[in-house]
């Protein structure tokens, strides 16, 4: 179902469930549940969660407010003012907007009825709790989406690994395969942690936060894989070295899903720079400027590969094993 259609109808099924509720229950202003309701109808479950918690900490904010203003003024307009004032005063000071205009609603009625009385206090914290109950229920189920995520994992995968195989095409002077271009690569990465980050907070049980972990190291990847394509297209021409950076950039490439192999290739990234210092100095102009160009490449490959290392070190064994599979993925095979 598409997730509008999907909280459509949340929010007709859960307002009526709310009113309806409210009404069984004998409650004055039984509307005010299923607005309640409609406010409370989030994208997440924790940010419902996190909703109604933020707004019973405001309504005690409100009654306290209309306790001190409305009898004082004998319910007239300028308490209502005076209570606006003072309430919307202390929210935006306590950063507590989410229960403003709900909780302003609630309160009007003392004001409205002209009393605050236990049994009308009763009345409209049960409206609260009805409504924010009714919402948490209603919200409690949500798409999985969780195969959507595996996907943008494999997608993006797929698309650096191409980027990589294409310097190494440059390197040994082939002809570069196509690849996806960065600006599409970084909307899509901004999409995917969109989505994680919705995925993460519909899970309230288990640790999911490797998932934005996971896009946030690719994104840092993906500018060091930018500069690296920069830097080989502007060789004029190949330095003896360039042929050994492509055979370490191919086996990078073919084992990038993987996470634990990443302190192995550093090692081997370190012996090639080795012999890369104890080469025979370039000659020509062009040849040192490609020299630098190549270094850089090689350098941006360190980082690339540390960022790599780093975020795996910092996973459990249960999250290595879930985010990185080992079954490897397709990718584009050298000619």
């Amino acid at each position: 179902m598409p997730p509008r259609l999907l909280k459509a109808l949340k929010i007709a099924v859960g307002c009526c469930a709310a009113v309806l509720l409210a009404r069984l229950l004998g409650l004055q202003n039984s509307t005010s549940a299923g607005v309640i309701t409609l406010l409370s109808i989030l994208d997440t479950r924790r940010d419902t969660f996190r909703l109604v918690g933020r707004r019973f900490l405001s309504f005690f904010l409100a009654l306290a407010a209309a306790l001190i203003a409305f009898p004082s003024l004998h319910y007239g307009v300028l308490a209502f003012g005076v209570f606006l004032f003072c309430y919307t005063f202390v929210c935006y000071s306590l950063e507590l907007y989410e229960g403003l205009s709900s909780n302003v609603v609630l309160t009007a009625h003392f004001w409205t009825a002209g009393s605050l009385s236990p049994s009308l206090i009763c009345n409209e914290l049960l409206l609260l709790l009805i409504g924010s109950v009714v919402a948490i229920l209603i919200n409690s189920y949500m798409q999985d989406i969780s195969g959507l995520v595996r996907r943008d994992q494999a997608f993006i995968d797929r698309a650096m690994r191409t980027v990589l195989l294409s310097i190494s095409d440059r390197l040994e002077g082939q002809t570069p395969r196509p690849h996806m271009d960065f600006a599409e690569l970084r909307a899509y990465l901004k999409e995917a942690r969109a989505r994680a980050r919705v995925h993460e907070n519909n899970r309230l049980r288990g640790e999911t936060r490797y998932y934005t972990e996971y896009l946030t190291l690719r994104r840092s990847q993906c500018a060091l894989l930018e500069n690296m394509l920069g830097a080989a297209d502007s060789m004029t021409v190949l330095p003896p070295q360039a042929a050994d950076a492509a055979r370490l950039l191919d086996r990078v490439a073919l084992s990038f899903h993987r996470l634990d192999n990443a302190g192995a290739l550093l090692e081997e990234l370190e012996e090639d720079r080795v012999l890369f210092r104890a080469s025979a100095l370039p000659v020509t102009r062009d040849e040192f400027e490609s020299r630098a160009l190549l270094y850089q490449t090689v350098r941006d490959l360190t980082y690339l590969l540390r960022a790599k290392k780093q975020f795996a070190d910092q996973l459990t064994e249960e999250q290595l094993r879930d985010l990185w599979p080992d079954a490897p993925q397709d990718c584009t095979a050298k000619d």
